[in-house]
């Protein structure tokens, strides 16, 4: 029952972080949302920053799982994708899921937060970087990539789709929009980028 009630709680500060940001969430605002009472929503979270770092968590729990399945991390099978398609395709999902939720992933990798909340940013990031690193390793030992600082790289990677899709200096909601292929232009720039950053050579991205 607790696991139930917890689930519907983050799902509608979700709501209320995508609509309003961090600042417009209040313990009594979600438990309305979420139709409990606030006592409900404080036995289960003591203090708003140890909401909104659930959320965080939560809606970074969807998109691992996502990069882990698109990149067969992990998978013995994976070895037989080149770096370059695994690259290609974690930057796809990346940045599809993060513009699908703009609002919502702005909110949550970029506003003031309390050290709870940076805490599990922190946490999330390190996990992606390390899905990165291994790719980057099975293409070091594969000789598709040059030898690499991988740690280094895959931690920049991560920086860079974060800062590129929700920075400050990130692209307006109108030079993001879908096409009407229902692609984001933006995301075969990303891609490029990406994969450059790793190493790969100039024909392979052409090629790319």
């Amino acid at each position: 029952m607790n696991e139930q009630r917890r689930e519907t709680i983050i799902i509608s500060a979700s709501k209320m972080i995508a609509a309003s940001g961090l600042a417009g969430v209040s313990i009594a605002g979600v438990a309305r949302e979420a139709g409990f009472g606030p006592a409900t929503v404080y036995a289960l979270f003591p203090a708003k920053n140890n909401l909104i770092a659930a959320v965080v968590e939560h809606a970074y729990a969807g998109l691992a799982r996502r990069l882990r399945e698109a990149v067969d991390d992990g998978d013995p099978q994976r070895l037989s994708r080149s770096a370059a398609e695994r690259l290609d395709t974690l930057v796809r999902v990346f940045a599809e899921t993060v513009l699908r939720k703009r609002a919502l992933a702005t909110a949550l990798l970029q506003e003031l937060a309390g050290p709870e909340v940076v805490m599990q940013r922190v946490q999330c990031r390190r996990d992606a970087v390390g899905i990165v690193e291994r790719i980057l390793w099975d293409g070091m030992d594969s000789g598709e990539l040059p030898e690499q600082p991988a740690s280094l790289v895959a931690g920049a990677i991560v920086g860079a789709l974060i800062e590129g899709l929700v920075g400050a200096s990130s692209p307006t909601a109108a030079e993001l929009a879908i096409d009407p292929d229902g692609h984001y232009p933006c995301v075969e720039a990303l891609s490029r980028f990406v994969c450059g950053a790793s190493g790969l050579p100039t024909e392979q991205l052409v090629a790319h």
